[in-house]
């Protein structure tokens, strides 16, 4: 998978709808390898709901499910959201279960039993379709959000523009999530080598988390900067 669409996926959400316990416990284990913030359902009420609740930036579900089946989530999800990337994983491989997976404007359709593999070019699949929509974002809470396409804050509905440098240094914390970025990493990625002094940098960063959503930058004495 191509290094920048694997950084972003780590970032992102995915939502899983599968009835079978024993698949959960496989999938749960094979996305935790891509996806840090995974959500496991087993039926199409409960996936529904958890979509309504979470916005997941990918839907992963089954066909066949209690209660909601696959193709009727979709549908419902459909009426409300046209551009979450969906794949459908199904041991169904029939002409009219495809016809009617092909309306509901899938990224892909997995035939089970599933391979690795699969899953990681679905993934690749759906991070490209965001990519081409404009809409590839990563969620903080509910209501802040930070948008590539735009190298902005989205914070309660207002948008925050941040200068080139700024979004720089966002992703970069990003692309690095959960672990620490020197005030060399952040010379050498933002500033394209050149040297910043001390009072510099801190003027730098005490700007940018006036944009940024609260408490998102954290300062690791001594040492840099993160993000959790």
């Amino acid at each position: 998978m191509n290094d920048n669409y694997a950084k972003i996926l780590k970032n992102s959400s995915i939502l899983i709808a599968e009835d079978s316990k024993l698949l959960l416990k496989q999938y749960k284990e094979i996305f935790a390898s891509f996806c840090d913030n995974i959500t496991l359902v087993e039926d199409g009420i409960e996936a529904l709901k958890s979509y309504k609740q979470c916005k997941p930036t990918i839907i992963f579900t089954d066909i066949n499910m209690p209660n909601k089946n696959g193709l009727e989530l979709i549908e419902d999800i459909r009426e409300i959201d046209s551009k979450t990337p969906i794949v459908i994983i199904s041991a169904l491989d029939d002409k009219i279960t495809l016809i009617k997976a092909v309306k509901l404007r899938l990224v892909s359709y997995i035939t089970k039993p599933v391979k690795y593999i699969d899953i990681e070019n679905a993934l690749e699949e759906c991070i490209m379709a965001i990519d081409r929509d404009g809409t590839l974002e990563v969620k903080f809470s509910k209501n802040e959000r930070y948008l590539y396409s735009k190298k902005s804050f989205l914070i309660d509905n207002e948008l925050v523009e941040l200068t080139l440098k700024e979004s720089l240094f966002i992703e970069l914390l990003l692309n690095s999530r959960g672990s620490v970025v020197s005030k060399n990493d952040i010379e050498f990625n933002v500033c394209s080598g050149a040297e910043m002094s001390a009072a510099s940098l801190k003027n730098f960063i005490s700007r940018l988390r006036k944009k940024a959503p609260q408490d998102l930058i954290k300062t690791i004495s001594s040492i840099g900067f993160k993000i959790e």
